[in-house]
């Protein structure tokens, strides 16, 4: 399902952080009925983000602002827009996945966020892929499925009761 947390009218360097920290309400909302609905209520250390655009910038919030200590992060196409100060919940990986041929999304921005993440000390990986543009990409589902399965734990081999 796509999403716009926030419009993209009028956004500037200078009201993008403000607009992210406005979004936070409804994107934890929409997350805690995510996380009810498929059985994983008050366990994010079993759930892990994954967004695109606007997704991977409010999923990058999540952790950097510290509100969501999830099991990793995989952002396609963002950019890390959190007002600062980072209190980052340290425990998150995060995975960054970008084209070079993106003209929505700076690919520089995979670059920034890679940067102001590891100075937050949060585990990160930036993978860029030639040619790509604003888009998923065959290649960039296959990181993100790899990265998936080296952050969440084997499925149980115990029967549900």
């Amino acid at each position: 399902m796509g999403r716009q947390w926030f419009s993209i009218q009028g956004v500037t360097d200078t009201n993008r952080a403000e607009r992210v920290a406005s979004a936070r309400a409804a994107f934890d909302t929409t997350l805690l009925a995510c996380m009810d609905d498929a059985g994983l209520a008050g366990q994010p250390e079993r759930v892990v983000l994954v967004g695109f655009s606007q997704g991977s910038i409010m999923a990058l919030d999540a952790v950097v602002s510290g509100r969501w200590p999830v099991a990793g992060v995989v952002a396609f196409s963002g950019r890390l827009a959190s007002p600062l100060p980072y209190t980052p919940a340290l425990h998150t990986p995060v995975l960054l996945v970008h084209g070079d041929a993106d003209p929505i999304m700076p690919v520089r921005e995979a670059s920034r966020a890679a940067q102001a993440l590891e100075q937050a000390e949060v585990a990160v990986k930036t993978v860029i892929l030639p040619g790509v543009e604003h888009t998923l990409s065959a290649e960039g589902v296959a990181q993100a499925a790899a990265f998936i399965h080296t952050c969440l734990p084997p499925a149980s081999a115990e029967p549900l009761a």
